[in-house]
């Protein structure tokens, strides 16, 4: 007896399948942007507080030297 194939349900794993691929790429990139994000704001963050470091610096140089020479 010759078994026939079952085209419906071939095709529905065939679409669950492909669509878990495209979902797990999905969330790969989602995850990517995610890390990328979080590692901008660090540098960010770091970058900020040296700016900050710089400017009390040269807010106390420039008070010295206003001190030393008056205008």
């Amino acid at each position: 007896m010759k078994q026939e194939t079952p085209w419906n349900k071939l095709a529905v794993e065939a679409i669950v399948i492909v669509g878990s691929i495209l979902l797990a790429f999905a969330i790969d990139a989602w995850w990517s942007e995610r890390n990328e994000t979080d590692q901008v704001n660090a540098v960010l963050a770091v970058l900020k507080l040296d700016l900050e470091s710089s400017q009390r610096r040269l807010e106390t140089i420039r008070s010295s030297h206003d001190g030393r020479n008056p205008h």
